[in-house]
């Protein structure tokens, strides 16, 4: 019985590596066709051996088209072995074809020297002629500039900067106001600073408002005004003026009176931004008064002078919240004393318009107190109106 089908592994074997020749022969004929599409040359240019193996005949060709070609069909198959037939005299052949050039070029420059001899005479016959021609192509060209000059410009025209303009308002509180435009928040900042250093920092309100895009950065004025309470706090302010016009290089136009019936409130408000311009200074834990703190009491004792009729004030002292509670009361009490003491004893105010309270901690400003800044803004004299 096996006998019989001895054939039968033979035939399979046979089918099989007819079926193996069929299939290497399909895949090298879609690489054959693949190849020829990419480089754009017929079948017979292309032969493909052992299904990976592609070799290209592209005689005839640049070494530049040679080249793309080859990167064309390299580029279908990174696994392709790729090699091509090239002709190696292209680039002799076209440095051959640039020295017949030349030479040709040599035997034209030959006979148009011939060529320009015969031509002189009726060149310089007619150069009369095309002066005038040109004469006439001279007026065109300047008729064409002027229409040129007078075409409307799809540019548009550059925005002209306008200086900033600052207006400083001082209320009767003693805060100055500052409003307006600046160029940039470089020029903002400074302003502040000046105004802050001139009128005291945390008597500043800004209001100030930044446009880069209408307003120059330098240049530009202060406009200032108020009513101070006598002649001499208005020059006290017009100087401070100047100090910040002096440090921003801007115009000042000082526009502050004095108030025609100064009252009460006037001498209340004027008595505190004073102090908070120029607070009066203690020696640490006590009642003396600094000499530093001498010529804020002088000006206070002017302003309650020239306003006799303004009524009677208070004088408060206050304590920051370090220490014992009834200590910083006593302190503060013994301080507003020394104020009180001081203008009439030294400064001829009358003592019967003064009267000196403390309130210890009481009435903290800043609180709670995150830095020595705050302890001292509490540590402060205060007026009020009875």
């Amino acid at each position: 019985m096996l006998k019989r089908w001895w054939w039968v592994p033979l035939a399979v074997v046979v089918a099989l590596l007819i079926a193996s020749w069929l299939l290497g022969r399909w895949i090298q004929g879609t690489a054959q066709d693949m190849a020829a599409e990419a480089a754009g040359i017929g079948l017979e240019r292309v032969e493909v051996h052992n299904g990976l193996d592609v070799a290209l005949d592209l005689t005839g060709m640049s070494p530049s088209e040679a080249a793309a070609v080859i990167k064309a069909v390299e580029d279908l198959d990174s696994s392709w072995d790729v090699t091509a037939e090239v002709d190696e005299e292209t680039e002799s052949n076209d440095g051959d074809d640039t020295e017949v050039a030349a030479d040709d070029s040599d035997s034209d420059d030959s006979s148009s020297d011939d060529d320009d001899a015969a031509d002189n005479g009726s060149d310089s016959d007619n150069d009369e002629a095309s002066n005038d021609g040109d004469s006439d192509d001279a007026d065109s060209d300047d008729a064409d500039s002027d229409d040129a000059d007078e075409a409307p410009s799809d540019e548009e025209p550059a925005v002209e900067l306008t200086a900033p303009e600052i207006v400083a308002q001082l209320a009767d509180d003693g805060s100055v106001t500052i409003s307006g435009t600046v160029g940039d928040e470089a020029a903002r900042d400074e302003l502040i600073e000046l105004f802050g250093e001139a009128f005291g920092a945390r008597n500043i309100v800004d209001d100030l408002s930044v446009d880069e895009a209408m307003v120059a950065t330098e240049g530009g004025g202060i406009n200032f005004g108020g009513m101070a309470v006598d002649n001499d706090q208005l020059q006290v302010w017009e100087d401070a003026l100047a100090t910040v016009g002096d440090g921003t290089g801007m115009s000042t136009l000082f526009e502050a009176t004095v108030a025609p019936e100064p009252n009460g409130e006037q001498v209340e408000s004027a008595l505190n931004a004073l102090f908070d311009l120029d607070p009066v200074q203690f020696n640490y834990l006590a009642a003396r008064l600094r000499p530093a703190s001498i010529e804020t009491l002088e000006r206070a004792a002017e302003i309650i002078k020239a306003n006799p009729d303004s009524g009677n004030l208070r004088i408060v002292g206050h304590a920051d919240s370090d220490g014992d509670e009834v200590r910083n009361q006593i302190l503060s009490d013994k301080r507003a004393n020394a104020v009180r003491n001081y203008l009439w004893g030294y400064l001829g105010v009358d003592p019967d318009r003064l009267i000196a309270e403390g309130r210890g901690e009481t009435e903290l400003k800043r609180s709670p107190e995150a830095s020595a800044d705050d302890k001292q803004e509490n540590r402060r004299i205060e007026w009020e109106l009875i």
